[in-house]
């Protein structure tokens, strides 16, 4: 195994890494040069970096710590993000400042386009959504329910959208763009002690207005799964989060079907679909035995068990390569990656010690599928001096995994 590149700051923080939206040689990750305090919002340097020089082209400010990257306008594969790439136009939509967000070329690193937020208090806007066709930039705060529209070629502020008063106070949940000039925005009203009703909401984007609010009682929504057919695929769960199931939802009309009951493999691990491979992904937090876990496959849409993976500790992070049908799991039992073949639900191979110790959650494959990158972390507070313990690791993925479907 030989990992690419390595970025060490020994005295410093840096935060996990996220990849250019179109630029495999682009790679970008939050910095201080010295230690802060850990929070919520940790002021550090959006550093850009060019793999192929090694040299810094850009730096931003930010005052949250990145998390991933959404490559499409989908829930794909999971989880949220903390920007949204338009691939064709290279641009990241960066949402790392309370009072702004920015549209950012994904080679350079310079700034396009500003939204501006007006008074903007004292969170970030997470949800950042733009809609190319009817020129439009949503940006949502998840915690108060606050959702602006702005004229996405300008940056003009053109208004928010009125939400159902039982949504203020209670927190959106995510969001997925289902048409042109349409959005979905998912949010739980708790009912009674231990029931809860799942909303659906429709809102355009282009009329800034609500179109429709659909109720699915006794259930809230535990992840989002995927679009098939132009419907909805969503996981809902009941009061304790063990129990629920894959609903198929369509967004015009309301119709909820059941695809699957999950009951069975418990719903506290990660959900992926793979549909392009006939396959989902759950990981159910299950024992088999002294911490070991098991990596299920199952056929979609009909859900036969194709297969299970056992592992000495779970995966944790995942991305889905569609070009080469591949999975990459971040594998903290070695410290290092793992590749899986979802339709023959089998592990092909691992790469170990590519950090000393993975930040569990870091891994971020590029859009092109060609590196992997993980944040390292110190191993423990005796070794703070150490200066290979800390961290932003790129590992080539060529050789690794197959270079056609």
């Amino acid at each position: 195994m030989k990992v690419t590149h390595t970025f060490h700051y020994p005295h410093g923080m840096v935060s996990r890494p996220v990849y250019s939206c179109a630029d495999p040689n682009v790679i970008a990750f939050g910095l201080s040069e010295a230690e802060v305090p850990e929070g919520p919002y940790t002021p550090m340097k959006l550093t850009f970096i060019d793999l192929s020089t090694e040299r810094v082209i850009a730096e931003l400010p930010t005052e949250l710590l990145l998390q991933s990257v959404r490559k499409k306008h989908t829930w794909y594969p999971f989880p949220d993000g903390d920007f949204l790439c338009n691939l064709e136009k290279n641009t990241m939509y960066l949402a790392a400042l309370k009072d702004r967000v920015q549209a950012v070329d994904g080679s350079t690193g310079a700034v396009k386009t500003e939204y501006l937020i007006a008074e903007p208090g004292n969170e970030v806007y997470r949800l950042v959504f733009p809609f190319e066709q009817v020129d439009r930039l949503v940006v949502a705060n998840t915690s108060n329910s606050d959702f602006r529209v702005f004229r996405l070629s300008t940056g003009e502020f053109l208004g928010t959208v009125t939400l159902p008063s039982q949504l203020l106070g209670q927190g959106m949940g995510d969001m997925v763009r289902v048409d042109a000039d349409k959005l979905v925005l998912e949010y739980t009203v708790k009912v009674s002690q231990s029931t809860y009703d799942a909303h659906l909401l429709v809102v355009d984007v282009d009329d800034l207005r609500v179109v429709d609010d659909f109720t699915l009682s006794g259930k809230h929504v535990y992840m989002h799964f995927a679009m098939e057919y132009g419907k909805l695929l969503v996981v809902l769960a009941e009061g304790d989060d063990i129990c629920g199931s894959i609903v198929r939802f369509d967004w015009r009309t309301g119709e909820a079907e059941t695809v699957f009951d999950v009951c069975s493999v418990l719903l506290t691990g990660p959900i992926a679909p793979v549909l392009d491979a006939g396959r989902v992904y759950i990981q159910p937090y299950e024992a088999l035995g002294p911490s070991t876990y098991n990596a299920r496959f199952y056929s979609w849409p009909d859900f036969t068990l194709i297969g299970e993976v056992p592992k000495s500790s779970g995966y944790y992070a995942l991305a889905y390569i569609p070009e080469r049908k591949r999975f990459v799991f971040e594998d903290l039992a070695i410290n290092g990656l793992a590749f899986v073949d979802p339709v023959a639900a089998k592990e092909t191979g691992d790469l170990s010690g590519v950090c000393r110790r993975v930040n569990e959650g870091s891994l971020i494959v590029d859009p092109a599928g060609r590196y992997a990158a993980v944040e390292c972390t110190r191993n423990s507070p005796a070794s703070m001096e150490d200066p290979t313990g800390a961290g932003i690791s790129v590992v080539k993925l060529d050789g690794y995994l197959p270079n056609d479907p």
